[in-house]
């Protein structure tokens, strides 16, 4: 039974980095392609769309993935059916607001910056498949099928990188490059969804039994996710709101810097946070802290020689990616890889507060990560343009990071054990 434990645990983190690499690359080689060869109005539109509907991300993965993975790991065999129905109805509640929002803004003069209500309702239309993406990729986890989470992510990847290239050359438009995504996003749902379980079992709950249960979970990692969006995800929308898609493109471009570092703390978090969470209950406090030491060890080990050797070279590699004419606006671009370091720093501290259900003070401490990074950009916006939003997302991070920090040194103290110190011996 332990080989056998053992073989699905590596099978299972093979298939999570197999996912997030394809994920990955395919995000950096269609930013890479739309920035080069669209026009940069074009460009930042479909940035800025795709921040909208990554922020309505934040409430499918607060509401749904997240309480979804936790209720089905702990038994052997669970439905998704409930999970699926609530899933709709957060899609529905969100497509319908942004519906909304697209048509209260259609009389109001947005000016020739941004075109809202076309904004809004190209994110609306993506929406649908999007969700339906992510559900099936973490639903498949959650029933453990992993061997169908490569050839998920080969589709996705290999649809991604096809229609960007097709967009690039013959169709140069925003709402083409939203119609590759819709596109991607519903094939590798459909091929993901052929190997899930979707009959009803005996005693599944419904929709409003699981929001019943659990809708404290829910709201409290929605109101942490919800300062994190503000000074992270959806900072490109709030730039192209306040500059034009031009600098939304742009700022959006010049992220690709950091790439690498996210893709690497998203690989450890993966398996970060079970790791965390072992060493707190058979080492306690003093176990948990060494495992966030060496979390923040690998991190740095592994991505502080890429920040490094980017800090060097980063003006002719950005000239390599986006082209002279792009890299040319990208002034600041170099604050990318201080946010890279910060994050690198701040991820185990936030896994630490999670492991000890400190989630209120995870929320107070992005909370004043998101009024830091807000006051920067709008102090800096006029002297540094586009610019500014990296600033301000740099703020955000040395906010959370350092408040993180003094938050957990506060709760290891504080910190009782579920069980005597004995049983530990």
């Amino acid at each position: 039974m332990k080989l056998d434990i053992g073989a699905r645990l590596r099978s299972n983190r093979m298939a999570g980095l197999m996912d997030q690499a394809g994920y990955s690359l395919a995000s950096f080689v269609q930013t890479v392609l739309y920035a080069r060869l669209l026009p940069a109005d074009a460009f930042g539109l479909f940035a800025m769309v795709l921040s909208t509907v990554l922020l309505a991300q934040t409430l499918q993965r607060c509401m749904v993935v997240l309480p979804m993975v936790v209720s089905l790991a702990d038994r052997e065999r669970g439905g998704i059916r409930g999970w699926l129905q609530l899933n709709a109805w957060v899609l529905l509640g969100a497509v319908l607001v942004l519906l909304l929002a697209a048509a209260a803004l259609h009389w109001w003069p947005a000016g020739n910056r941004v075109n809202l209500p076309q904004m809004l309702g190209l994110a609306a239309c993506a929406l649908p498949a999007v969700f339906a993406f992510e559900f099936v990729r973490r639903a498949l986890y959650a029933e453990q099928l992993h061997r169908r989470v490569p050839l998920q992510a080969a589709v996705y990847f290999s649809l991604q990188l096809g229609g960007a290239w097709w967009v690039s050359h013959w169709l140069p438009q925003a709402w083409a490059a939203v119609l590759v995504l819709v596109v991607a996003n519903l094939l590798a749902a459909a091929v993901g969804a052929a190997a899930l379980t979707w009959r009803r079992r005996d005693g599944e709950p419904g929709a409003a039994q699981l929001f019943s249960r659990y809708r404290t979970d829910m709201g409290w990692s929605l109101a942490a996710a919800v300062p994190y969006a503000g000074y992270s995800t959806g900072m490109p929308l709030i730039v192209g709101l306040l500059l034009g898609p031009a600098a939304a493109g742009v700022f959006t471009a010049t992220r690709l810097l950091l790439a690498p570092v996210t893709t690497l703390i998203s690989a450890v978090d993966s398996v970060d946070k079970p790791k965390a969470a072992r060493s707190l209950r058979d080492g306690g406090t003093a176990g948990l802290a060494r495992s966030l030491r060496g979390t923040a060890k690998s991190l740095l080990l592994l991505g502080g020689g890429y920040v490094l050797a980017v800090a060097l070279f980063y003006q002719p590699l950005l000239v390599l990616m986006l082209g002279p004419k792009m890299a040319a606006a990208a002034q600041g671009a170099w604050v990318w890889l201080l946010v890279g370091l910060l994050m690198m720093l701040g991820q185990p501290m936030e896994t630490g507060l999670l492991v000890l259900r400190r989630t209120r003070w995870n929320f107070l401490s992005r909370l004043a990560a998101l009024c830091a990074s807000l006051a920067v950009l709008w102090l800096a916006l006029l002297g540094l343009g586009q610019t500014a939003g990296v600033v301000a997302v740099a703020t955000g991070w040395l906010v959370s990071t350092l408040s993180a920090a003094w938050l957990l040194r506060l709760a290891l103290r504080r910190h009782v054990p579920a069980q005597p110190p004995a049983a530990q011996a």
